[in-house]
């Protein structure tokens, strides 16, 4: 399920496009242009049953290919015919047509169906506006996300991101996109775009999202990615709402969805990615749980180096030995207690199945487990792990019944 990710540069800077012929006729053939590829697109029929990560034919990769460039072609066209103080309403008024196919166009069986544009623009930002298109795709969608910015009169395209051709429908830059753009760390230099997007699957909620920091165009050098991670994530919410969510924040940027958990029977939690920026170093900090049983719950899944930086310095050691240990295993979260005395800890019992979550080392017998942390600002540390409780940590469970 692991996508290619394919940064689309074309040419060494910001794309400052050509002077284009901006007579009604010349813009119309860019529209007719894209509603036929966006047409033949939805003329291809795949043959065959779907499974979780669905074959896509290569009479589909191809019309995928042509259609996408058609849209980016035909985007730079209306927007080098665009005023520089064209509002983000009227220029999707303008790209619409372009995806528009007669009512009678055949449906789609799924390739192509529902297409889309969006042009947003964030106030803080109102040099660049961001253009999303979306379609659908079997079990999910595709999307192509592009970057204008306002310079010498002119809209320069700054980020074209979209995935490259792929085989499976895993490899689309698919379901909940969502992307937001955040000042850079650097006095004066332009803003960076943080991008999350789901991979489409068929027989599961279950999936995992990829997240990119990407450095935008100048008119000097190319788009290019500063960072790139992939995380489990649950692809659809009760209410409708966004499976991701992005923000900025003081230190950099977080992303939040609902996560898996290594207990079947409490099964999902809320998932929080929050990375901090230092230049072009990108790092996760916390906060990573809404409390101290989901940190317990992610500190087990996190890598080693981000496990290390979570535990207390004086047990480091002992504690990536346990780590290496109980990492991934399934289990049963007990009792979460307060424990006596200052400074302010708590106690989160485990009880480990013989069995673990990545399938990486033997089974093992059942294995009862309790995880000492402390509350710090912003989240926890882990001090301890042990096979025996401690006598000073008693009290109440304080998360019985959730």
């Amino acid at each position: 399920m692991l996508q290619k990710i394919v940064l689309l540069c074309l040419g060494l800077a910001a794309s400052a496009m050509a002077q284009a012929d901006c007579t009604p006729q010349s813009l119309e053939r860019l529209n007719q242009a894209t509603r036929s590829a966006l047409t033949e697109l939805q003329a291809v029929k795949e043959e065959g049953e779907e499974g979780g990560d669905t074959a896509v034919s290569p009479a589909a990769s191809e019309q995928l290919h042509k259609y996408k460039d058609a849209l980016v072609k035909g985007i730079d066209g209306h927007l080098s015919c665009s005023p520089t103080d064209s509002d983000d309403a009227s220029l999707q008024q303008t790209l619409l047509p372009m995806i528009t196919l007669p009512a009678q166009a055949p449906e789609s069986g799924f390739y192509g169906a529902e297409p889309g544009i969006e042009v947003t623009r964030q106030p803080e930002f109102p040099d660049i506006v961001l253009i999303h298109s979306g379609f659908a795709i079997p079990c999910g969608d595709d999307n192509v996300l592009l970057a204008y910015q306002r310079r010498e009169g002119k809209w320069n395209r700054i980020l074209r991101w979209q995935s490259d051709d792929y085989k499976t429908i895993s490899g689309a830059f698919g379901d909940n996109v969502t992307y937001h753009l955040i000042p850079s760390s650097q006095q004066a230099a332009p803003p960076r775009l943080v991008v999350a997007q789901g991979t489409p699957w068929c027989t599961s909620r279950w999936s995992v999202f990829q997240l990119n920091l990407i450095e935008l165009a100048t008119q000097n050098a190319e788009q290019r990615s500063l960072f790139h991670t992939q995380e489990s994530y649950i692809r659809f919410t009760d209410d409708d709402t966004s499976a991701l969510r992005v923000k900025t924040t003081p230190l950099g940027f977080e992303v939040r969805a609902v996560v898996g958990m290594l207990d079947s029977d409490v099964l999902t939690r809320q998932g929080i990615f929050r990375y901090r920026i230092n230049g072009e170093r990108v790092e996760r900090i916390q906060p990573a749980a809404m409390n101290g049983r989901d940190f317990v719950d992610e500190w087990l899944q996190v890598d080693d180096e981000t496990a290390s930086r979570w535990s207390q310095p004086p047990a480091v050691g002992a504690l990536a030995e346990q780590h290496q240990l109980l990492k991934n295993r399934y289990g049963n979260y007990g009792a979460v207690r307060l424990c006596k005395g200052r400074p302010e800890r708590y106690q989160v019992e485990m009880l480990f199945s013989a069995r673990d979550a990545s399938h990486a080392k033997p089974a093992l017998v059942e294995q009862q487990t309790y995880f000492m942390i402390k509350p710090i600002v912003g989240g926890f540390m882990m001090e301890s792990v042990s096979t025996q409780p401690d006598a000073e940590c008693a009290g109440k469970d304080i998360m019985v019944g959730q």
